[in-house]
């Protein structure tokens, strides 16, 4: 209905989907430009430090697993906006662009996202940790525990105190076939109150949407971030986005 009404719809406009998205794009359309394979394999990782969570964010996590469980989490993720539904998360958004745009990925794009970690023991630790976060949820008494210590819908940390201390940062490097080290590195950064991130990256994409003419237009129906392009990308460059990309002998 919303493709044959002409409307778009980018639910993951906002969050960690959408600096995913954007960096592996930027990637993806460096290599055509510069004349090499699209790119093969792109592998990112992505870090949001924050003061604490919103409340609203939490009351929906805490909702969700007493309405539905906890196997969506411990499962493959099946959302309508993969084509493969072996992908998860952030991914599933970067391979829907994939199939959205062909001639920028290529026929055999695959993207991998990880969680940032400084060795071995770090990123064990953080599995169990998430995993014994995701049983935990399952309890009632560990979720009215939760949420008679959270913040409450509408409401968070001190805004003023998250500008200081919040920041995401995403970084990904590109690969091609033929060559066993990447080629291309792209980075997405932001300082400063991720609910800010989040309103300002809703509202560049709906001001780049309003000022794109017919012959820009990407479609319509349910798309992503990346879809709307470079003009997109410098409106966030001008709202204080770092988003860059470059050949990796730079780095």
């Amino acid at each position: 209905m919303a493709k044959s009404s002409g409307v778009i719809i980018i639910p993951a406009i906002s969050g960690s989907s959408a600096p995913s998205d954007l960096v592996a794009w930027l990637i993806a359309g460096y290599l055509r430009k510069q004349g090499l394979h699209a790119a093969s394999e792109i592998v990112s990782s992505g870090k949001l430090s924050m003061l604490r969570t919103q409340g609203g964010s939490l009351h929906t996590v805490l909702d969700v697993a007493e309405t539905y469980g906890i196997g969506g989490w411990l499962t493959s993720d099946t959302s309508v906006l993969l084509p493969d539904p072996k992908h998860v998360g952030n991914e599933s958004v970067v391979q829907r662009s994939a199939a959205l745009k062909p001639k920028i990925y290529g026929q055999n794009f695959v993207y991998k996202e990880h969680s940032p970690a400084t060795g071995l023991i770090s990123a064990l630790l953080m599995h169990i940790v998430t995993k014994l976060g995701i049983f935990l949820l399952a309890v009632p008494w560990f979720r009215s525990f939760v949420r008679g210590k959270s913040f409450d819908r509408g409401s968070g940390p001190d805004r003023d105190g998250s500008r200081k201390i919040e920041s995401a940062e995403w970084k990904a490097v590109g690969y091609v076939t033929g060559k066993e080290e990447p080629v291309a590195f792209a980075k997405f950064s932001y300082k400063g109150a991720l609910v800010d991130m989040a309103v300002v990256l809703a509202v560049e994409a709906a001001a780049t949407i309003n000022q794109m003419n017919k012959s820009e237009a990407t479609g319509a129906g349910l798309l992503t971030p990346s879809t709307l392009g470079y003009t997109f990308v410098d409106r966030l460059r001008a709202a204080g986005f770092d988003l860059t990309v470059d050949g990796l002998e730079t780095h």
